[in-house]
């Protein structure tokens, strides 16, 4: 089979040009997870699953998302990938790299680099403990000598539990992120004939680790020269890059001459992490009602999928032990502590039942007419008798 016989990724990651704004697939993919997050634990809530009052669950989704999803997937990504990176080859880390331009930091440079699943997850963990505690100081504050487990409504929250519900939807995340990367054309996987194999355009102008592939890199010089014939190396790559980014159909059918077919590993790793994940947890969630099942499962099962994926995947770090790339430690260091938690949760006899929940109205339905008055108030200063 030919090389021509692959698919050439040719998906733009701008959704639409509105002038300056310009909304990309990997931030639409981020908000459909949220959403798809958040649709489901409302109805766990609603179920008698997740032991949180409906008008909370809106709060744990929004401080998920941003301090353990965003920030830290962010986070993550400087202090587990670019900074063993940057120490290793020589660069100045995402860290401690300020700029006079905005955003003035490497950190906040989104742009620069990615995100990080184990940050995210590690990040999650830490948001939630923080929010289960301070829904429980809340509540006794709020209700000074009430027996808080006298009313379903007035009971506390459970970490464990809690983590159950959201490790139920994670997943969900997790596959639309994958599918961003897909679209992106990033974190392509390894060389193969297979006759899904797809050719990645962003070989050239943006390669995993910033290393380009030694056989595209031998023919690149003579594309090159035949495209550009009077222009030096660095002024062609640069105008060819450009016209890569920007799908010109010239560019595009020239560059099929030299890239090789690769896994589409995205979407091996979306299937994994995020369907196959998906089924799993909520399937064990969902039948065996015991706290802790949902969160051992994904916490066990996430690094066996992230495992099987980084097989077929590019490392994004340069840095490997052992021939292991760095999401692969990371996934080897999660298993034995999961297992340990999950093997805990299993041994305890801790089944709670589901009671369901109804949301609270803040009033009578439109339309109902008031109470009767009581006539013994009806006059606010009556006339005294004689």
């Amino acid at each position: 089979m030919t090389t021509l016989a692959y698919y050439l990724h040719n998906l733009n990651p701008v959704i639409v040009h509105l002038g300056p704004i310009t909304p990309r697939w990997y931030g639409f993919a981020y908000l459909m997870g949220f959403l798809g997050a958040y649709l489901l634990l409302m109805k766990q809530a609603r179920d008698g699953m997740l032991r949180l009052p409906l008008e909370r669950v809106p709060d744990m989704v929004l401080n998920g998302c941003i301090f353990g999803v965003l920030i830290g997937g962010r986070v993550g990504y400087v202090l587990f990938y670019d900074l063993p990176n940057a120490l290793h080859e020589g660069y100045t880390p995402l860290l401690w790299r300020f700029s006079s331009q905005f955003p003035y930091w490497g950190l906040l440079d989104v742009m620069n680099g990615g995100m990080s699943a184990h940050g995210g997850i590690v990040f999650t963990i830490i948001t939630l403990m923080v929010f289960v505690w301070r829904y429980n100081v809340g509540l006794a504050k709020a209700n000074p000598g009430v027996p808080l487990d006298s009313d379903p409504r007035l009971r506390k929250a459970s970490l464990v539990n809690v983590g159950d519900a959201c490790c139920m939807v994670v997943p969900i995340g997790l596959c639309f992120g994958r599918i961003a990367n897909f679209i992106n054309g990033e974190l392509y996987g390894h060389a193969s004939t297979l006759p899904w194999a797809v050719q990645f355009p962003s070989e050239i102008y943006a390669p995993t680790n910033g290393v380009m592939d030694p056989g595209v890199e031998a023919k690149l010089p003579g594309l090159l020269q035949h495209l550009h014939p009077f222009m030096n190396f660095d002024a062609a790559l640069d105008i060819f890059s450009k016209d890569l980014q920007n799908h010109v159909p010239a560019a595009m059918e020239a560059v099929r001459t030299i890239l090789p077919g690769r896994h589409p590993s995205q979407l091996y790793e979306g299937l994994l992490e995020g369907v196959l994940l998906f089924v799993i947890c909520y399937t064990i969630g969902r039948l065996w009602r015991k706290d802790g099942m949902a969160s051992g499962a994904f916490l066990t099962f996430y690094p066996v999928m992230r495992i099987i994926g980084e097989q077929f995947r590019v490392g994004d770090h340069a840095v490997v032990f052992a021939g292991m790339s760095a999401g692969v430690l990371y996934s080897l260091a999660m298993i034995i502590p999961a297992l340990a938690y999950w093997t805990y949760w299993i041994r305890r006899n801790r089944r709670v039942p589901w009671v369901p929940q109804k949301p609270l109205r803040a009033g009578p339905p439109a339309g109902t007419p008031p109470p009767p008055r009581d006539p013994a108030g009806a006059v606010e200063n009556p006339t005294p008798s004689a």
